[in-house]
């Protein structure tokens, strides 16, 4: 009995130690996510040589929407546990259950 529990609160932290890296793992994808925006007036030196080189004349860009048109500011990213919580685990005291009924054999 004893190794059955023993097995269990063992499987229990590792089950808890896998929910925690799942979370960092999330916090990571968010933050390379994140990380990872384009933005459109932003152009490599390379693609301006490239345009400035050309012919053609492109027609102005229009122009940018006003700060009410556009949509609120994405969620902050998630936060990344730095440590695992501190958690004790106890052990049942013995004298608080009673003592077992012996029953009598045939």
């Amino acid at each position: 009995m004893k190794e059955s529990v023993f097995a269990r609160n063992a499987f229990a932290a590792a089950h808890f130690s896998y929910a925690a890296a799942l979370k960092n793992i999330g916090a990571a994808l968010s933050d390379y996510a994140q990380g990872e925006v384009e933005f459109p007036d932003h152009r490599h030196p390379s693609s301006v040589d490239a345009v400035s080189s050309s012919t053609t004349i492109l027609p102005p860009a229009p122009p940018q929407p006003s700060y009410e048109t556009l949509p609120p500011p994405p969620p902050p990213p998630l936060q990344r546990a730095s440590t695992m919580p501190e958690f004790s685990m106890s052990e049942p005291e013995l004298s608080s259950h009673p003592d077992p009924i012996m029953e009598e054999v045939d």
